[in-house]
């Protein structure tokens, strides 16, 4: 009896723990979404942007994180001669629309949430090496985005009723959510590149994503 007394107070610590370090993990998760918020460029706007929302992509409720840095662009001279400024390109209307997407799938357990500050570096040192890297000049801006495996994340109102979704599902649901990003979020957006990551297991459904993209000869990723 003591012997199983012994154990049983071990699991209880073994579980506190894992829960004190899921609670730290989540608070400062949210400490670095709250500061990610708050920075600001050096003429007082904001430089990074980071929102958490709940989309509907079919007909699951999805806890969608979008963390965007902008690259200052110049503006024509709006003067009536019509001439642009001594330090304005030719081709700075065309770069406003040049836009790189990041897209990370999660692994286990499918939460999106713990990307938010992996993510939220990513899109600092893209902002940091845009005047210092050739290839990355013709990118006036970035977002990064990650979204929560189906259900894995309760929304407010638990309109996903707690269903659990298989595997396959959970694949069709990360191609609906590129639906989504391809014909509504960024339908409008010129020269627009998107690129797909994924952890874990976020990877095998990545590349079964692509799978299906190619099959429907969609070559935007």
């Amino acid at each position: 009896m003591i012997f199983i007394n012994v154990f049983s107070i071990f699991y209880i610590i073994v579980f506190s723990l894992i829960v004190l370090v899921i609670a730290v993990q989540n608070a400062r998760t949210r400490k670095s979404f709250d500061s990610c918020r708050e920075q600001k460029n050096e003429k007082g706007n904001p430089l990074i942007v980071c929102t958490r929302s709940f989309e509907p992509i079919g007909d699951i409720w999805t806890e969608i994180y979008c963390i965007e840095a902008k690259r200052e662009t110049k503006k024509k001279d709006k003067k009536e001669t019509g001439k642009k400024s001594d330090n304005q390109n030719d081709d700075d209307e065309q770069e406003v629309d040049n836009h790189l997407v990041y897209l990370v799938i999660p692994g286990n357990p499918g939460i999106s949430t713990a990307y938010v500050y992996w993510l939220q570096e990513m899109v600092r040192l893209f902002y940091e090496n845009l005047s210092k890297n050739e290839t990355q000049k013709k990118w006036v801006k970035m977002t990064a985005m990650t979204i929560s495996h189906a259900n894995h994340c309760m929304d407010k109102d638990n309109q996903n009723k707690h269903k659990i979704f298989t595997l396959e599902e959970q694949i069709q649901h990360k191609v609906q959510f590129l639906h989504y990003l391809f014909e509504r979020k960024f339908a409008k957006h010129a020269n627009i590149q998107f690129v797909i990551a994924g952890h874990s297991i976020g990877s095998y459904i990545a590349l079964k994503c692509l799978d299906h993209l190619h099959q429907a000869n969609e070559t935007c990723l």
